[in-house]
C-alpha cells in the first residue's frame, strides 16, 4: 500500500501524519518506508536518517540506485528514503522529462512488494513533487485543520487529485469521510458545521463540500437548516444529494417531522423518473 500525504497548506500536519502512522505501523511489525518529498526533510530529520548524499534527489538525478537510498531508522521495521534542499530544483530540471510525472513511480515500482506501507511526504504544493507523489500511489490521505481558510484551499487540492486520477493514475482512492473525519477531529461539530455550510453555498454545491454539510447536519439535527438546504437542492435540482437527504430523515424513528411530508411530495412531483425519490415517498406517505 502507497499512501500520499498531502496538502499544499502548511503546518497542517502532514509530516506529524507520516511520522506517527509509519512508527504505530512498524510497531507492529508491519514493513514500513517513508518517502521523505519536502526539501524541508523534516520527515527525515525526525528520525535522525537526513542524509544528502542518499536522498531521492540522487535518485531522480542517476547518481545512485534507490535500494541504496533506503537507510535504517532507529525504529525497527521502518526504514526511509531522505529528502534535501536541492530537490527544490528537481521541478525545474525535470521540466523537459515527459516522464517527469511517473519518475517516482517508476522507481519504486519494485520496492512495493518489500513493504506494507509505503508513505510519502509532501511538499506544501501542488507541483511536480506532489504530483509524482500521487501518480505513484494508492490513497491520498489529507490531513486538514478545521479552520475556514484551510478547508477553501482543500477544493483545490481535490480538483487537482481528481485531474490525476483521470490523466495519471486511475487507481488512486480518496474518501470523502477523510474529510469528514478531519472536521470532526477536534470534536467542535458547531464550528465545521458553519464552515462547512459557507463553503457548500459559495462554491456551488460542490459534491465533496456538500456532503460534509448533510453528514454534519444529520450529527447536530438542526431541522431549520436541513429545510432550508432541502429548497435549494429542489430550486438547483440536486437530484442525488436530495435522495441522500430524504433517505436519511425518512428513515429516523422519530416520524412525522414537519417539513418531511412536503419535501417527499414536492420532490416526487418534480423527479417523476426517480426511482429512488418515488419509493421513498410512496413508502413514507403511504
Amino acid at each position: 500500500m502507497i499512501i500520499t500525504i498531502a496538502n499544499q497548506k502548511g503546518g497542517v500536519g502532514k509530516t506529524t501524519t507520516v511520522v506517527n502512522l509509519s512508527t504505530a505501523l512498524a510497531s507492529i511489525n508491519k514493513k514500513v518506508l517513508i518517502i521523505d518529498m519536502d526539501p524541508q526533510y523534516n520527515s527525515s530529520m525526525s528520525f535522525d536518517s537526513y542524509n544528502s548524499d542518499l536522498s531521492i534527489y540522487k535518485v531522480f538525478s542517476n547518481t545512485i540506485d534507490i535500494n541504496d537510498a533506503i537507510q535504517k531508522s532507529q525504529i525497527p521495521n521502518l526504514d526511509v528514503i531522505s529528502a534535501c534542499e536541492d530537490l527544490a530544483a528537481a521541478e525545474y530540471e525535470l521540466a523537459d522529462d515527459e516522464n517527469r510525472n511517473f519518475l517516482l513511480k517508476n522507481y519504486i515500482s519494485n520496492l512495493k512488494q518489500s513493504y506494507d506501507y509505503i508513505f510519502i511526504d509532501t511538499p506544501p504544493t501542488l507541483g511536480l513533487l506532489t504530483i509524482s507523489s500521487l501518480t505513484a500511489s494508492n490513497e491520498v490521505l489529507i490531513p486538514v485543520q478545521c479552520e475556514f481558510f484551510a478547508l477553501e484551499g482543500l477544493s483545490k487540492l481535490i480538483k487537482t487529485i481528481d485531474a490525476v486520477k483521470h490523466n495519471l493514475n486511475p487507481h488512486l482512492k480518496y474518501t470523502k469521510e477523510q474529510y469528514l473525519k478531519a472536521l470532526l477531529l477536534n470534536n467542535e461539530f458547531n464550528k465545521a458545521l458553519e464552515i462547512s455550510r459557507k463553503l457548500f453555498y459559495q462554491d456551488s454545491y460542490n459534491e465533496v463540500y456538500a456532503e460534509t454539510y448533510l453528514d454534519l447536519l444529520f450529527i447536530n439535527s438542526k431541522l431549520i437548516e436541513v429545510e432550508e438546504l432541502f429548497f435549494n437542492l429542489l430550486k438547483s435540482s440536486q437530484e442525488n444529494l436530495i435522495v441522500k437527504l430524504l433517505d436519511y430523515y425518512s428513515n429516523l424513528t422519530v416520524k412525522n417531522l414537519d417539513f418531511l411530508s412536503e419535501a417527499l411530495f414536492q420532490s416526487a412531483s418534480q423527479f417523476p423518473n426517480n426511482t429512488s425519490i418515488q419509493n421513498l415517498s410512496k413508502n413514507y406517505l403511504k
